[in-house]
């Protein structure tokens, strides 16, 4: 079983027999034989061909779900039956939340001794891939996510606002999207939490990046506060990141929202809540 639900996940996250039977190093029919075995067991359609292009179903995206939380289990099984009496906890944190907010938390974890700990650092995107693959317990994310897919809790909502040089015209006022554009704009990387999120109010006001003649992508938050500091630009992101230094100074856009939510993601059907249980509530 073990084999056939990893060959599943495999051509899932490839949607080709061909890719998935060289990851997996065997026969592009075994792969067909293991997925047809599953639908034979379960007596579903896990995958369809729409021309060429092959697709999940419906119960095909279910039956993942439970298949990433089988694998989960399984390699937490692995963990408990091990010669290790410390177990590892791997934790994933977006930029903003590694850099302004986690440290405390890590801080009070290792307090003791007897803990491991792996923090990763990276964008929303990268960070739910990893935890699909059984790479991390849980992630904490600003960024948007499938609430459907994950179990997940509210950690905290955050002031979500523009920033610019305190000697900037925008600062401390309200303003038109039309206002916006004519600006020097400093963006995060693409897959990250800030940068999904004004997009999103982007196209909510019926724009896209596209209006904008300057865009800067810079993936570093220090490098950003740097530019801003500089009056080089103008950015969206969390009120923590400017640390409430005097070089820094705030603005709104009309009909924008102006917080977001942390939460907590970890995949469903595993006792990974009682994991984000021992980091956040026992520490």
């Amino acid at each position: 079983m073990d084999a056939k639900i990893n060959t599943f996940i495999t051509l899932c996250e490839t949607l080709n027999y061909r890719a998935a039977s060289e990851i997996l190093h065997i026969t592009q029919p075994a792969v067909t034989k293991q997925i047809q075995s599953l639908e034979q067991e379960y007596n579903v359609k896990l995958f369809n061909y729409d021309g060429r292009k092959l697709t999940i179903t419906e119960k095909g995206q279910i039956f993942l779900d439970y298949s990433r939380s089988l694998m989960n289990n399984y390699k937490e099984l692995e963990n408990v039956m091990s010669q290790e009496d410390i177990r590892e906890l791997r934790v994933g944190v977006t930029k903003t939340i590694g850099e302004y907010v986690i440290g405390e938390w890590v801080a009070k974890y290792l307090k003791e001794s007897k803990r491991k700990l792996k923090l990763v650092v990276d964008n929303t995107d990268s960070l739910v891939n990893m935890l699909n693959d059984n790479m991390l317990d849980f992630i904490l994310a600003e960024g948007m996510f499938c609430k459907e897919r994950y179990d997940y809790r509210l950690f905290r909502e955050e002031k979500y606002t523009g920033i610019c040089n305190s000697s900037h015209p925008f600062a401390g006022k309200r303003i038109t999207v039309d206002r916006l554009k004519q600006e020097r704009l400093i963006v995060r990387e693409e897959g990250s939490g800030t940068r999904k999120f004004f997009q999103r109010e982007l196209e909510e006001s019926g724009y896209s990046l596209e209006i904008f003649d300057n865009l800067v992508t810079v993936s570093s938050f220090e490098v950003i506060r740097e530019l801003i500091k500089e009056n080089i630009g103008i950015t969206f992101g969390y009120k923590s990141i400017t640390k409430d230094e005097k070089e820094f100074s705030y603005f709104t856009v009309d009909g924008w929202r102006d917080k977001h939510e942390f939460n907590i993601v970890y995949l469903k059907h595993t006792n990974a809540g009682k994991l984000v249980d021992e980091f956040f509530i026992k520490n």
